[in-house]
């Protein structure tokens, strides 16, 4: 069991690991399992850099302002790339076009669009650390090139 611990979290930083550990100790009864306290410590340095994934009523917030403020006309600016893209793949003049009646249906529509986003953009994290661990990613870059 702590071959599996040391192998999945030997890139972290030793501080960042104690802060992480710290943190699921304090939130869990048993032992954690190291994609618990792999996680952790992902959210603490995401949240100190400032490039952790927001909730959806802090994204809404957002767009629901740039809808106030800039208009159809205007180019909105957001603070994460995951809500850009989400509007953008509605489209932005379709959003300020949207009639208020329709307005929680679309609501809907942006937060699982923005979900789907945000998962997809974890699993890429995740992909990435694993496979930057192994020679995948040079045997890639071989056949590739």
């Amino acid at each position: 069991m702590i071959a599996s611990y040391v192998q999945v979290l030997q890139d972290i930083p030793i501080e960042v690991l104690r802060a992480a550990y710290d943190k699921v100790m304090l939130q869990y009864e048993k032992r954690p399992v190291p994609a618990v306290v792999y996680k952790a410590a992902k959210e603490l340095v995401e949240q100190k850099n400032g490039t952790d994934i927001l909730p959806w009523a802090e994204a809404w917030a957002e767009i629901d302002k740039e809808l106030r403020i800039t208009g159809s006309y205007g180019k909105p600016k957001f603070s994460r790339p995951e809500i850009e893209q989400v509007v953008r793949a509605y489209g932005w003049q379709s959003l300020c076009q949207t009639l208020t009646k329709d307005m929680p249906t679309v609501r809907a529509q942006l937060r699982n669009m923005y979900q789907e986003i945000c998962d997809k953009r974890e699993e890429q994290k995740i992909n990435g650390y694993v496979l930057g661990n192994t020679k995948l990613l040079d045997c890639v870059k071989r056949i590739e090139g």
